[in-house]
């Protein structure tokens, strides 16, 4: 066998450890079976650091030494150590296991073998060996095949390659130097392991991907190894950064101030009502009445997240004498109602005014006229005093149908009659009241008939207007009068009324209808009969 078929030998030679019972060696003479116990290595079955010589890849056999070419060698990089699981090198060597080989080692065995492309063909040789999968757990199989042609080599090799770490494992201690990651966004994974890349960047970048997160708690984590090159665990601690944007619950500060506020105002209400420190924050008004708050980062982390935008809109204020208004007639001069007579007013014509906004006492109010003010509400977007005036009528109705005045059928003379008490109570002094007041009016419309014209009926509607005085009045007026030959009926209203003697606002009224029937000419051996019913009485004032 020629030296050149020798030497593609002594090259494998240089990426082997013999460590199977047995295997072939070829030589210049011929191929023999050496027994595993025959070989005893000089130094240590494993390759690492770059730290070896021509001596470290010597054997002795049969007491003589196979000089071995390591020229391809000296300017690898070892990284850990390696492991050929297998090769085969048909009529040279037989299948045997290899010890550990680095990936790099046989890349630069191949690199040699290329530099005679003529000589060889190489399969799934990778172009790039950064992409191979140098995982434990699958094999990368590399293929060497000597040309049919090739009159100095023949046969083939393959290499069944799996990639070993063997460096000295690292505690995580060691390379996370950093576990205060301060304020994060999120206490997810990812959050947590970009933090910790930029803490620990220049220790942890290639580790990154042989590390794993278990969050704890929102506030701290830990962080754990999934390779066997680093053993430990290493405990976090961090803060989640608030969101403004959750923190500020009001953003429309028209109720907080009563002209558009300053950034310094800003600033104040902030700091008060949310505990936001200014140098946490940056505040930017771009246009009047709006204000941008967005988090200012102290030594390369913010505390805060988000930006939260604030606005105010200028109100005009409104001078309420504009709204002084005549209210018409009204039923009372209650605060309640008049304040509800002034709102329903201006609601029918399309303003609506908040009953806050506005206050009304009974010092306020006279019979006429009342001042309605704007209120000291904070937010009040009225100004001064509206002047109402109006129409109030101390009224009083009675209708009822069922009164009846009536005569009976037997006597000369038939008197009945109908009566009721009332009083009006003002709601000023008697003094007001009179000053407010001239004239009352009475007002009653009856229904009445009589047996004297047959069956005729009368509709009487009387309306009497006097003077309202500060002392009792008596006032008598004829209803009804029916006149037949000697037959006559006839009914009178009665009325009267005086001022309570201690209650100087409460005037009390006597009213009555009284139905005379009488003949005159007979006056035992004749009769009339008359009926007389009260449908409407009232009294008012003006």
């Amino acid at each position: 066998m020629s030296n050149k078929f020798l030497k593609l030998n002594k090259i494998l030679l240089a990426f082997s450890m013999i460590s199977t019972p047995t295997a072939i060696i070829a030589n210049d003479n011929n191929t023999r079976n050496i027994n595993i116990n025959e070989i005893t290595t000089i130094k240590n079955n494993s390759v690492q650091n770059n730290d070896f010589d021509k001596d470290d890849l010597s054997y002795i056999i049969n007491g003589e030494v196979l000089d071995i070419d390591l020229s391809i060698l000296r300017d690898s990089n070892l990284y850990g150590d390696y492991e050929v699981v297998k090769y085969v090198l048909i009529q040279l060597l037989s299948r045997t296991n290899m010890v550990k080989e680095d990936i790099k080692v046989i890349k630069h065995l191949i690199a040699q073998l290329k530099r005679m492309p003529d000589k060889f063909k190489f399969t799934n040789i990778p172009k790039n060996y950064e992409e191979v999968d140098y995982s434990p757990k699958k094999q990368v199989v590399l293929k060497i095949e000597a040309l049919d042609d090739n009159s100095q080599f023949e046969g083939e090799l393959e290499l069944f390659v799996r990639f070993y770490c063997k460096q000295k494992p690292k505690f995580i201690g060691d390379i996370i130097k950093q576990t205060n990651l301060g304020y994060i966004n999120d206490n997810n994974k990812e959050s947590i392991l970009n933090e910790l890349y930029i803490k620990n960047e220049e220790s942890i970048k290639k580790y990154y991907d042989k590390i794993d997160i278990k969050v704890l708690s929102e506030k701290s984590a830990k962080v754990v190894s999934n390779d066997q090159i680093i053993y430990g665990e290493v405990y976090l601690s961090f803060n989640l950064k608030i969101s403004l944007k959750d923190l500020v619950s009001i953003t429309n500060l028209n109720n907080l101030y009563s002209n558009i506020p300053s950034i310094s105002d800003v600033l104040k209400w902030l700091e008060k009502n949310y505990s936001i420190e200014s140098k946490h924050i940056s505040i930017k008004s771009p246009t009047t009445g709006k204000f941008i708050i967005e988090p200012v980062e102290i030594n390369g982390e913010s505390k805060f997240k988000d930006k939260v935008e604030l606005s105010y809109t200028k109100k005009t204020i409104i001078d309420l004498y504009k709204f002084s208004a005549y209210l018409g007639t009204v039923k009372s001069l209650d605060v309640k109602n008049l304040k509800n007579e002034f709102l329903n007013y201006w609601k029918l014509k399309g303003v609506l005014i908040n009953t806050n906004d506005i206050v009304l006492s009974d010092q306020d109010i006279d019979y006429s006229v009342a001042e309605i003010t704007a209120s000291n509400r904070e937010d009040n977007q009225f100004t001064g005093t509206a002047i109402i005036r109006y129409n109030f009528n101390a009224l009083y109705n009675r209708n009822n149908k069922s009164d009846l005045v009536s005569v009976g059928s037997s006597g000369n003379i038939r008197q009945n009659k109908w009566e009721f008490d009332f009083s009006i109570k003002f709601p000023k002094n008697r003094d007001l009241t009179l000053k407010a007041f001239k004239n009352l009016k009475y007002s009653v419309f009856i229904n009445s008939n009589s047996s004297i014209n047959g069956d005729y009926h009368q509709n009487g509607n009387r309306e009497v207007v006097e003077t309202l005085v500060d002392s009792s009045k008596s006032t008598r007026i004829f209803m009804y009068d029916d006149i037949s030959g000697n037959k006559a009926a006839m009914s009178l209203w009665e009325i009267s009324y005086e001022w309570d003697s201690s209650e100087r606002d409460l005037l009390k009224f006597h009213s009555g209808l009284y139905l005379h029937a009488f003949n005159y000419s007979t006056f035992s051996s004749q009769w009339v009969e008359a009926k007389s019913r009260v449908t409407l009485f009232s009294v008012s004032f003006y």
